[in-house]
């Protein structure tokens, strides 16, 4: 579909080409005249935009939409707890929590020594 526009794109531009090289006639000079050399660079650039627009909707559509990844971070703080006398005697527990920061706390400023 885009390649026979741009076939007939091409063809429309080439007969312009030899139309306005035919009817202006100057003194000659070899190579192309200007109108001949803007038209052609013209046809030239909208070929190629059609053809990277073409491979743009092609990769669209074969490009299935990825799911997002989601960062969670957490903070577990274990907490160990420890009652009676003497190692191995008593009661011992531990506790853990989790919990997501409300908000990040900066570090604080590294501190440097001065000499005097």
């Amino acid at each position: 579909m885009v390649v026979a526009t741009v076939a007939t794109v091409v063809a429309t531009v080439a007969t312009v080409v030899v139309t306005v090289a035919a009817t202006t006639r100057r003194a000659a000079r070899p190579g192309p005249d200007r109108a001949s050399v803007l038209l052609f660079s013209l046809a030239a650039f909208f070929c190629v935009l059609a053809l990277l627009a073409q491979q743009l909707r092609e990769t669209v559509r074969r490009t299935p939409l990825s799911p997002r990844v989601v960062l969670v971070r957490r903070i577990y703080q274990t907490t160990i707890v420890e009652t009676g006398t003497g190692a191995g005697q008593g009661i011992s527990g531990s506790q853990s929590t989790s919990s997501q920061p409300a908000s990040v706390v900066p570090a604080p400023p590294p501190t440097t020594r001065v000499s005097g």
